[in-house]
């Protein structure tokens, strides 16, 4: 299980399907009416969704209409939890390995960043 944020979900997250289509692959995003989505805006709600979803890796990039050397927030609240491991990191875009659940209580250790 696969979950993307940013400008991989848009035009990029075809490609995490893998060859054969076998993987699951979703945008992480604050569910809203009629299916849209928008981004998730504080560290614990990100936290407890990646949780919800049961991924085993997390690709960040930066979001459409963003500076492309911005690293969007979830790289921080994703990156500083003790059950993530770093797999790639290029800029501002990364890919994570979720190894065991993310601690949204520890979101409060990151300061104002937590909020972004």
């Amino acid at each position: 299980r696969i979950g993307v944020v940013g400008r991989a979900s848009a035009f990029g997250q075809y490609f995490f399907y893998g060859t054969d289509l076998t993987n699951y692959v979703q945008y992480i995003g604050q569910e809203l009416n009629r299916g849209t989505y928008r981004p998730i805006d504080r560290c614990t709600l990100w936290r407890r969704t990646v949780n919800d979803g049961h991924y085993g890796f997390i690709v960040t990039t930066p979001k459409l209409g963003q500076d492309e050397t911005t690293a969007p927030p979830e790289n921080l609240w994703t990156s500083k939890d003790k059950n993530v491991q770093t797999v790639i990191q290029s800029g501002p875009a990364a890919v994570y390995r979720i190894k065991g659940p993310l601690d949204p209580a520890t979101c409060s250790q990151l300061g104002a960043a937590a909020h972004a």
